[in-house]
């Protein structure tokens, strides 16, 4: 479904492509003639019932309390911002959550969500030292839940060095996931037992993506997060262990196979 919308900011109006379940009920609507502009939206028939599609204006303050509340009841899983899957179309009330290949990664976007939020209301003219706002103190709380998961993506191989002859103390390897033993969705080659937290496992293969996610979200945590050198600390520690790892194997990030996930070419 096309819909074009007048824009107060431009001459020419904005054409937005709406597809999928998300807006329609089948992929596939029965024609424009059956599509009815309302006042409580725009009617769409489908070869399955009606959709209804609705603008509404709305705050950013107001899209980020929506879409917080949303991740917080349906895609924490652990910290780790993960896939919900529906058992009913439509349903929201029943949702599973299981784990992604990119656990890692959409954790890093929306802790940079959250860290910008917390940021942002504590950059008055007061700077870091003004007073806090109980949203504020709301944003950080979530943050270092989400952080901490992330830092248990790091923990939760035990590998400080992954495989012989490399065994430095300071040089990680990080997981793409992890869940509980028998939780929904862990099983496959890629699942392997945690040396560390005794009941989990963790999923391998971690690729490029994650590890750009990471590094894009935990600078913003040091800089805006973080508050004392102890927190600062278990920020640095990530970054700097799993940059010398990837550095010491000569720019490849070498899974738990031995095998390397990615490489990144020195320039």
């Amino acid at each position: 479904m096309a819909r074009a919308i007048d824009e107060e900011v431009s001459f020419e109006p904005v054409v937005r492509m709406l597809q999928g379940p998300r807006w329609l009920a089948t992929p596939q609507a029965d024609g424009a003639a059956e599509s009815v502009v309302a006042a409580d939206g725009v009617w769409i028939s489908t070869a399955t019932g009606l959709a209804q599609v609705t603008m509404r204006s709305m705050s950013l303050v107001e899209k980020a309390a929506l879409y917080s509340g949303v991740v917080d009841l349906r895609h924490d899983r652990y910290g780790l911002v993960a896939d919900c899957s529906l058992a009913k179309r439509g349903d929201v009330s029943v949702c599973q959550k299981h784990p992604s290949d990119n656990d890692g990664l959409w954790t890093g976007m929306y802790l940079a969500g959250l860290v910008f939020e917390y940021g942002a209301a504590n950059m008055g003219d007061g700077g870091a030292d003004c007073e806090a706002t109980t949203g504020s103190i709301a944003a950080k709380e979530r943050a270092w839940r989400h952080f901490g998961a992330i830092e248990k993506l790091f923990e939760m191989t035990g590998v400080k060095g992954l495989l012989p002859p490399l065994r430095v103390p300071s040089r990680r390897r990080m997981a793409r996931s992890f869940a509980r033993f028998g939780d929904v969705g862990t099983v496959g080659g890629l699942w392997y037992n945690s040396s560390v937290f005794d009941g989990w496992v963790w999923k391998a293969d971690t690729s490029s993506d994650e590890v750009t996610g990471h590094y894009f979200v935990l600078p913003l945590v040091f800089d805006l997060l973080a508050s004392n050198a102890s927190e600062k600390a278990r920020v640095a520690e990530l970054v700097c262990s799993s940059a010398n790892y990837i550095v010491d194997n000569d720019f490849y990030l070498i899974d738990i196979s031995g095998c390397s996930a990615f490489s990144i070419p020195p320039t």
